[in-house]
């Protein structure tokens, strides 16, 4: 973000009020903010705001710079969930075991937290689908998500995961996160990609269209496809995999079991204090114990329910007007237009103060360094991923 373009004042906001937001690019067909919202809706969470903000590697230093303590989290996607681990202060041991972050935590020390959701969400989403365990795999794609793919694996899979690939540069790296997980893998390169559909599971981590072109390929007694993207959806991949009778986890699947695990993340002991303390006030006390108690399970429950509603309403609006909303600039949803993209990246209407970098985690194999202010940062993963916000 440009640091001399004319920021408004900050509206009046109660001491409980809390910020989180969605950062990537592109951001803008993001479902993220539809689900937050639903479920601080259904929380009754009515002080809290949850925003879309185009923010790509070379800005996000400055975006994290300009946080202040109103801040609890952040939602990221591509192209920042590797390209934010050295500006963070601790990685989480399971983002950590494939160097990939999409959620940034706030602590009550101000320290930035980053911690993977993609993984046990996956996991999650499989379940609920009745695959508990598989003996083969193979994943489509060899960037972020699949790496949590592996990790997702690693979990579910009792033997061999073949990754089809497109370098042998993301063959190495696919190499490395499976030795720290413990996978079996064997690397096959992307014309080999056919070959992949006869497993019992396929989880396709590329980006839109990639998958195309295998639709004509698949066997005719399919097993299992885990398609990551939800937007377009259905994929021409996961139609015709519907269409031969083979089961299909989509998307929304895993972007409601990872949103679920993000928001309580975000809204942990410091903002359920708040929300403890609030309620006794108004009811007279009495209810401490009970709630710490059903806090985590309230917080599940409510949060699928409001999500799965809201996106039911919403898959159907977005067929019947071919994604527009979704796509073009109709898909902002903030209250009153409050989302603005500016020069460098993106802007906001609130006056923020200042925060310095976080030093470099400790936690990876990345050595530290400090990025100049204004230097644009690349990952290793250089090539666009799909992705679950």
């Amino acid at each position: 973000m440009d640091r001399h373009d004319p920021v408004r004042p900050a509206p009046a906001a109660s001491p409980a009020a809390r910020r989180a937001a969605v950062l990537g690019s592109p951001v803008a067909h993001s479902l993220s903010p539809v689900l937050h919202r639903a479920a601080y809706r259904e929380l009754g969470l009515t002080d809290w705001t949850y925003e879309r903000y185009e923010v790509d590697e070379s800005g996000l230093g400055a975006f994290l710079e300009s946080t202040d303590d109103q801040w609890a989290g952040l939602s990221l996607t591509m192209p920042l969930k590797r390209a934010v681990i050295p500006l963070l202060d601790e990685v989480g041991e399971t983002a950590a075991s494939v160097e990939a972050v999409n959620t940034v935590l706030f602590t009550e020390r101000g320290r930035l937290v980053g911690e993977n959701t993609d993984i046990p969400g996956m996991t999650a989403a499989l379940r609920e689908r009745g695959i508990g365990s598989v003996e083969s795999a193979a994943v489509l794609g060899a960037g972020a998500t699949a790496s949590s793919a592996l990790a997702a694996l690693a979990r579910v899979c009792t033997g061999e995961v073949t990754a089809y690939v497109r370098s042998k540069q993301r063959a190495q790296e696919m190499r490395g996160w499976a030795g720290r997980l413990g996978v079996q893998l064997l690397v096959a390169d992307w014309a080999e990609a056919a070959g992949a559909l006869h497993a019992p599971l396929v989880i396709a981590t590329t980006p839109a269209g990639a998958t195309d072109e295998l639709a004509a390929s698949i066997p005719a007694r399919p097993g299992a496809l885990f398609d990551v993207l939800y937007d377009p959806w259905p994929t021409d991949l996961a139609d015709a995999w519907t269409k031969q009778g083979g089961t299909v986890v989509g998307g929304l699947d895993l972007l409601v079991h990872q949103a679920v695990l993000q928001v309580e993340h975000m809204t942990g002991p410091r903002n359920r204090n708040e929300r403890r303390c609030r309620r006794r006030q108004e009811e007279g006390g009495g209810e401490e114990d009970r709630e710490e108690g059903a806090h985590v399970a309230g917080h599940l429950v409510a949060h699928q329910r409001a999500a799965r509603g809201v996106f039911a309403h919403r898959v159907e609006s977005c067929e019947r007007q071919q994604h527009g909303q979704l796509r073009g600039g109709g898909a902002r949803e903030g209250r009153g237009g409050a989302e603005q993209r500016g020069a460098g990246g993106a802007r906001d209407e609130t006056t923020c103060r200042p925060r310095k970098l976080r030093s470099p985690c400790t936690h990876l194999r990345t050595p530290p360094r400090t990025k100049p202010e204004g230097e644009n940062r690349t990952t290793g993963a250089g090539a666009k991923d799909s992705s679950t916000h």
